[in-house]
């Protein structure tokens, strides 16, 4: 898996234009405690040799997570999903 740690202002509209410019849809979004996860698919990133794995039946090639505790400005983007602690 490759994983990139950025330090974003606004994480949502950042995650909105991640996604639009990898041509990725959600797939699957879920809230647990205080981290939020964006599990999508693109074809972009197929195209270009990134695996996919297989999450509720559904194709995912890219994870995007962040906090929702306010000041904390990281994100992180894996492919084809974040593995370990994020």
């Amino acid at each position: 898996s490759a994983v990139l740690q950025l330090t974003v202002e606004d994480k949502e509209e950042w995650v909105k234009k991640a996604l639009q410019s990898l041509q990725a849809e959600t797939v699957k979004m879920e809230r647990v405690c205080d981290r939020v996860s964006h599990y999508a698919y693109s074809h972009k990133l197929a195209n270009n040799g990134c695996k996919s794995v297989v999450i509720d039946g559904k194709r995912v090639n890219l994870h995007i997570a962040y906090t929702s505790v306010e000041g904390d400005r990281q994100a992180v983007l894996g492919t084809p999903i974040i593995f370990g602690g994020y």
